[in-house]
């Protein structure tokens, strides 16, 4: 069972962590003893209150702006949280555009975008944070998935946004692979349909019989953040209430 502020003295960064998800994992972050990092690229607003609110939790925290699919911006990130904070423990890769379109309507702007916000963000990202926690001997990154990814399957009007993802699994598993020995855990979390998105299935295609809810997605955080999860790597955890199993 995790203790109330088992992550005390850990510094995190949420990508895409202003609003929506992002923001609410940050704040379960900081519930949880962390300090937090929260970036965003263009909702600064956003940005600075979801800071104020780890504060007032009376954790430390700071905004950070970068366009996460460009790795100059990702390394000026991450020396600005290192001096303000400290090195990384905890790497949520949050970022990743939607896209609901058909392949045959995709423009080449629209497949840069998607497969490097999902795929290329969460490589430099990792790839970033990896030293610090190689040299501390430990850390944890945890990529965003959704429920489907992971099956070879035509998805339709997600087919671009399905390949992104179902890629972003294999490279968590391989990393999980490559780092277990240095004590460093990668896991995926693949949330079904939430409340908030895009595209919601009518209910009766859910067996849980209702949507998930951010907290369903940050318990489930919290649990492979934990030394309950200390053997957990390279698991795909579906968040998705029976959907898509």
């Amino acid at each position: 069972m995790k203790e109330t502020l088992f992550l005390q003295n850990k510094i995190c960064l949420v990508t895409g962590s202003a609003r929506k998800l992002g923001a609410a994992l940050t704040k379960s972050l900081a519930a949880a003893g962390a300090d937090v990092a929260v970036h965003y690229l263009s909702r600064r607003e956003q940005a600075l209150k979801t800071a104020a609110a780890v504060k007032a939790a009376g954790r430390r925290s700071l905004t950070v702006r970068a366009d996460v699919t460009r790795p100059k911006q990702v390394e000026r990130m991450f020396h600005t949280i290192e001096n303000r904070l400290g090195p990384v423990d905890i790497l949520i890769n949050n970022v990743g555009d939607f896209l609901l379109k058909a392949l045959s309507r995709t423009t080449h702007d629209d497949w840069h975008t998607i497969i490097g916000s999902n795929l290329h963000s969460a490589f430099y990202c990792s790839q970033r944070a990896l030293g610090a926690m190689r040299r501390s001997r430990w850390g944890c990154i945890i990529n965003m998935g959704y429920g489907p990814c992971g099956r070879t399957e035509s998805r339709g009007n997600t087919a671009c946004y399905h390949m992104a993802k179902t890629a972003l699994l294999v490279y968590t598993q391989a990393l999980a692979r490559e780092e277990a020995r240095n004590g460093i855990r990668v896991n995926m979390v693949s949330p079904g349909t939430i409340y908030t998105s895009v595209n919601r299935p009518p209910l009766e295609r859910i067996p849980a019989g209702r949507y998930a809810r951010y907290k369903d997605l940050s318990d489930a955080i919290l649990f492979l953040l934990s030394d309950d999860a200390s053997y957990v790597t390279g698991t795909n955890l579906m968040v998705t209430g029976g959907k898509d199993v």
